[in-house]
């Protein structure tokens, strides 16, 4: 895209990557919290979630707001979605969102309870799989075409909550799952790497 983009959805700007030149900041948005996700993109918009429950979509050559959304279920925003295709991928609570990447629309929400995804990690697709990490059960792989679990991948107990609104004993792997050949790769609030 030749800019490199900096800020969430409160605020994100464009910079030219050679000079550090700012080419554009956006407009203060002050109906969202900052989330640890980070930013798809998708033809001339960069999209941004934020923590309690938007999505916006901003005009990467001007820094206009092209839309801001708000599903009717909550969509705390912790995860990034995943870009496939036309799709985003929006794992939030015991929720995984299908939405039109081009329109924001819902297309489909997919109750995966007990599968909590309070993760700051994106959902990873491999052939007919989505990986994703849990707040309590390790690693989910969940089929792209019904989004029924197929496998679960677990770890031991959290030594440090690292997702918000966490207590008890869970198993929590709050970044992005890796794949690497028939290996997949994860790290986990137990202090392992997993292969």
């Amino acid at each position: 895209k030749g800019k490199l983009f900096a800020g969430y959805c409160q605020q994100i700007s464009a910079l030219d990557p050679a000079t550090g030149e700012i080419l554009w900041i956006s407009e203060k948005q002050g109906w969202c919290n900052g989330a640890s996700s980070r930013l798809n993109f998708y033809e001339n918009m960069v999209i941004v979630t934020a923590n309690w429950g938007f999505i916006a979509a901003f005009d990467i050559e001007t820094g206009e707001r092209v839309r801001h959304m708000k599903p009717e279920k909550q969509l705390f925003g912790y995860a990034t979605p995943l870009l496939d295709g036309d799709k985003l991928i929006a794992p939030n609570g015991y929720l995984i969102f299908v939405l039109d990447a081009a329109t924001g629309e819902v297309l489909n929400i997919h109750d995966l309870a007990p599968f909590y995804f309070n993760v700051c990690g994106q959902p990873v697709r491999d052939g007919n799989t989505y990986y994703l990490g849990t707040s309590e059960h390790g690693v989910v792989a969940i089929d792209i075409e019904t989004f029924e679990p197929k496998q679960t991948f677990g770890c031991g107990p959290a030594m440090i909550y690292s997702v918000a609104y966490s207590q008890g004993e869970i198993s929590t792997v709050d970044g992005s799952v890796l794949i690497e050949g028939d290996n997949l790769i994860f790290s986990a609030s137990d202090g392992y790497l997993y292969v």
